[in-house]
């Protein structure tokens, strides 16, 4: 009996290292961590809550920065206006191969927090039905799965989400084949309500 308790508790204690270990925060983390806050958790309206998004996802972000298939417009950092404008382009590419793979596990292993924000009720339920009807295949639960690896909709800033609609519908940004028809297809009015249900679905 004592042999096998000396063997449970070996076994427990090599999954609580294992555990702290995964939990380390890579040292390159603090470049993102400057604009998207801690542990990826954005306080900054225009700027993405990148926790819990699926290392996959955000791996082909990142890619998609470095190899400029992404708008990359000059930005200050939130705390510290001080230091002079960046761009998620420059960054991107500073990152070696190591330090890209450490931040998407890393971020991936946090969990997401819905942004704290108003919305439109009625709007939101009319977004909950556009959403069902355009989005909902590749982004499903209302937009919540990080397993989707289409990131996540559902409680992340209005403002940034708004933007990047802009970024699809004006061909700045590239978007999926078919994504595509959908987005063309949208119009302001439609891509409100939407926005309005992501915002809605951060409540849950």
């Amino acid at each position: 009996m004592r042999h096998y308790m000396f063997i449970l508790l070996a076994v427990f204690a090599f999954f609580i290292a294992a555990g702290t270990a995964s939990a380390a925060a890579p040292a390159a983390l603090h470049e993102c961590e400057a604009c998207h806050g801690p542990n990826g958790v954005s306080p900054n309206k225009d700027i993405p809550i990148i926790a819990g998004m699926s290392a996959f996802y955000l791996d082909g972000e990142l890619q998609a920065y470095q190899k400029g298939l992404r708008p990359c417009p000059k930005t200050k950092y939130p705390k510290d206006a001080a230091k002079p404008a960046t761009d998620m382009c420059d960054i991107a590419k500073k990152l070696s191969a190591a330090d890209s793979t450490a931040i998407d596990k890393y971020l991936a292993s946090q969990a997401f927090v819905p942004a704290t924000q108003s919305f439109d009720p009625k709007l939101a339920a009319i977004g909950k039905q556009i959403h069902s009807q355009n989005c909902e295949l590749c982004h499903t639960n209302g937009g919540s799965v990080a397993d989707d690896d289409a990131g996540i909709l559902a409680g992340q800033w209005t403002p940034y989400l708004q933007e990047t609609f802009k970024e699809y519908v004006s061909g700045k940004r590239v978007a999926p084949d078919k994504m595509k028809p959908k987005i063309a297809a949208l119009m302001p009015d439609k891509i409100n309500a939407l926005l309005q249900y992501y915002a809605s679905e951060g409540k849950k």
